[in-house]
C-alpha cells in the first residue's frame, strides 16, 4: 500500500432490546385482551410480567397493578442479573430460575416475531412475554401473553380454539398436530412465516417467446449424492439420471433411458448427443416428405428443449 486517500471511523450507541419501566399498550393489541402490562411506573422491573403469570390474578382485580406482585420479589432468583433486563439475558434467568422458562416476542408492523424461544418445554411455568417499544423514547417493556392464540388471532380463519408454535408462530387446529410439528420446529432457531399479499400473490412472467412450441423435449431428471472434501464441505456427486424424450409430433412412444455407474456426466453427454442425431435425422425425414416447415441442422437448438426437472 502506498497510502490512504480517506479514512473515516462512524461510531453508534449499541442498545440491545431490553425491558424498561411502563408503556401504554398499543390500542390494536389492548382490544385483544391477551395481555397482562403491569404498570411498574417507578422502577425498571417489568419481569413483574413473569410474577403476573405465576401468580395469577382474577380480571375483576386489576391484574395490572404491582401491588399484587411485589411481595412475591424474593421467590425470584436475580444474583447477577441487571435490570432493565435485555432480551439475551433471558436465558441466565432461566438458569437462576430453574422452574420457569421464558419465551419473547415483539411486533413489527403488526407482524408478530419470536425474539426468544425457551429451550425448556418441560419446566413448571413457561411464560409468554410481550416486549413492546415506545418509538418516540425508543423504550422497550415486557408484559405478559395471557393468551397467545388470541394475540396471533389474525394468522388464521379458525373460528375455534387455536395451538400456537411458539418457535415460528404457526397455528394448529389440533393439539396432537402441534406436539408432532415442535420437535421438527424447535431445532431452528425462531421464525416467522410471513405469506404474500393478494397483489403480489399471482405468479406470471412476460417472456411470451418461451411459449414457442418445439417438436421434441428431453426431460431429464440427474440424482447426486454428497461426499465430504479436505475441507469438511459436502460436494455434490453424480451417480445416475434418466432422460425421457417427449414428441408433439411424433406417434411413438418412448422409453426413458437410465443409467447409473461410473462417469455419469460423460454418459450424461454422449446419450445427449446421440439423442441429438437420432431427432436430427427424424427432423430432416420429415422435411423431405414435406411434413413439417423446413429448418436447417444447424438451427436444432430452436427445436430440441432440454428441461432439467430435479438435481
Amino acid at each position: 500500500m502506498d497510502y490512504i486517500l480517506d479514512f473515516n471511523i462512524t461510531l453508534a450507541p449499541f442498545r440491545p432490546a431490553q425491558g424498561s419501566s411502563y408503556i401504554h399498550t398499543p390500542r390494536h393489541i389492548a382490544v385483544k385482551k391477551c395481555v397482562v402490562n403491569v404498570q411498574n411506573r417507578n422502577d425498571q422491573l417489568c419481569f413483574y410480567s413473569i410474577l403476573a403469570h405465576i401468580h395469577d390474578v382474577e380480571s375483576d382485580r386489576n391484574p395490572s397493578r404491582v401491588c399484587h406482585y411485589r411481595h412475591f420479589l424474593p421467590e425470584r432468583v436475580t444474583t447477577g442479573l441487571t435490570f432493565t433486563l435485555a432480551v439475551k439475558d433471558v436465558a441466565k434467568f432461566e438458569r437462576l430460575n430453574e422452574d420457569v422458562a421464558v419465551n419473547v416476542m415483539t411486533f413489527d408492523e403488526r407482524q408478530p416475531i419470536p425474539l426468544y424461544v425457551k429451550p425448556h418445554r418441560q419446566r413448571k411455568h413457561v411464560v409468554n412475554l410481550l416486549l413492546l417499544t415506545d418509538d418516540e423514547s425508543s423504550a422497550h417493556h415486557y408484559v405478559l401473553i395471557r393468551d397467545l392464540a388470541r394475540l396471533v388471532r389474525g394468522r388464521y380463519k379458525h373460528h375455534g380454539k387455536a395451538f400456537v408454535c411458539q418457535y415460528c408462530l404457526h397455528c394448529f387446529r389440533c393439539e396432537h398436530t402441534l406436539t408432532e410439528h415442535i420437535p421438527q420446529c424447535s431445532i431452528h432457531t425462531p421464525q416467522v412465516v410471513t405469506y404474500p399479499k393478494p397483489d403480489d400473490a399471482v405468479l406470471h412472467y412476460t417472456a411470451m417467446q418461451k411459449e414457442y412450441p418445439v417438436p421434441y423435449v428431453l426431460y431429464v431428471n440427474l440424482e447426486t449424492f454428497q461426499t465430504p472434501d479436505d475441507g469438511g464441505v459436502a460436494v455434490h456427486e453424480a451417480s445416475g439420471f434418466c432422460c425421457l424424450r417427449v414428441s408433439r409430433v411424433d406417434i411413438e412412444t418412448f422409453e426413458p433411458f437410465l443409467y447409473s455407474g461410473p462417469d455419469v456426466l460423460t454418459e450424461f453427454y454422449r446419450h445427449i448427443y446421440a439423442e441429438q442425431e437420432a431427432i436430427c435425422k427424424k427432423v430432416e425425414h420429415r422435411e423431405r416428405n414435406g411434413t413439417v416447415h423446413r429448418c436447417r441442422r444447424a438451427s436444432l437448438s430452436r427445436h430440441l428443449s432440454l428441461s432439467k426437472l430435479s438435481q
